[in-house]
């Protein structure tokens, strides 16, 4: 969102926990300076870069498939390559995405747009910078009443806020989700600011902000309660059960024998990270 004076790009992680790495990374791989949330080992579920470049994906609600790069490798090569909203785009409509997904992105100097991607090939720029989990076209979303996606998209597009207080909206409903035992829980809200260079991320109601030019490692432990309809124990006690059986010590990540993972999810036998992590209890 911008006003002419300020811009924020602020997004809502949704997933079940299981299946995040649960990593903000700095890196300068390219000479660039990236920061963004990893997934699938080195690309990138949203972002930011030193030009402000800011952008996060969605997934388009569609399971059809076409040949073409994946989404968060995509997403890495943009902020590696580009410093502008137009330059990004531009990119995105020339590298095919092997499925639909929704890019929402902004800059330093206030430009946003959202981009649809076409699974095989082809972006569709929309004409307000909001995106959840379905695409215009006549092809039909996957299970939108579970996601919600056109209530949440209606509720995006009366958003009045200034984009100081878009972050605010994202944190309670329908923007944020609290279904982690059926698998869409708002993992984590996002917000990225072009201007200043930096994030604010908010875990379970606790903020941690970064920024590019003062990146401090640090470690956030979130307790998503397991919540499932067929199990009517309290909350604390769900977590309490989940942690007792085996809680993984993130700060060994470092030591993943990450060619084994890829191996794993390459032949059909992928598993959470955390699996592949000592326990820690």
């Amino acid at each position: 969102m911008s006003d002419g004076h300020d811009v924020r790009l602020v997004r809502n992680y949704d997933l079940s926990p299981e299946l995040n790495e649960g990593l903000l990374l700095r890196s300068e791989w390219s000479g660039r300076a990236v920061m963004g949330m990893v997934e699938f080992l080195w690309g990138l579920s949203d972002g930011i870069n030193d030009a402000g470049l800011s952008l996060a994906l969605a997934y388009g609600g569609r399971s059809e498939t076409g040949t073409g790069f994946g989404v968060t490798t995509i997403l890495r090569y943009v902020l590696e390559t580009c410093d502008t909203v137009d330059q990004a785009v531009a990119a995105l409509a020339r590298i095919p995405s092997h499925m639909a997904y929704n890019i929402v992105l902004a800059d330093a100097a206030g430009n946003t747009a959202s981009v649809e991607l076409t699974p095989g090939g082809g972006a569709k720029r929309m004409p307000q910078a909001i995106a959840t989990n379905h695409q215009s076209g006549p092809a039909q979303a996957d299970h939108p009443a579970f996601t919600r996606s056109f209530e949440r998209h209606a509720h995006l597009a009366r958003i009045q806020s200034p984009p100081v207080a878009l972050n605010a909206q994202f944190l309670k409903s329908p923007l944020i989700q609290d279904r982690y035992g059926e698998g869409f829980g708002t993992l984590f809200t996002a917000e990225y600011d072009p201007l200043a260079r930096s994030m604010g991320l908010t875990i379970c109601g606790s903020r941690w902000d970064q920024t590019l030019d003062a990146f401090k490692e640090g470690q956030r432990i979130a307790d998503y309660a397991l919540k499932t309809a067929n199990d009517n124990r309290p909350l604390i006690a769900q977590a309490a059960h989940v942690h007792a059986v085996c809680e993984p010590d993130w700060s060994l990540a470092a030591r993943i024998d990450w060619i084994a993972v890829a191996s794993d999810y390459a032949n059909g036998k992928g598993r959470s990270i955390a699996s592949y992590l000592p326990c820690a209890a």
